[in-house]
């Protein structure tokens, strides 16, 4: 749901961000390390490239 409301989002607004700030939500992370280590979805990262 996530994805397809992005990639809604970015269509009726002609194009993408070009920075996103999402804070450690489970559709984007998969696992938070200690500091800035972080895991992230691999579908979610993929998503960067549209």
């Amino acid at each position: 749901m996530l994805f397809d409301a992005h990639i809604r989002a970015f269509t009726a607004f002609g194009g993408i961000l070009k920075r996103g700030i999402y804070d450690n939500m489970k559709t984007a992370v998969d696992k938070v390390s200690k500091g800035n280590g972080r895991v992230v979805n691999t579908r979610f990262f993929t998503m960067h490239g549209l």
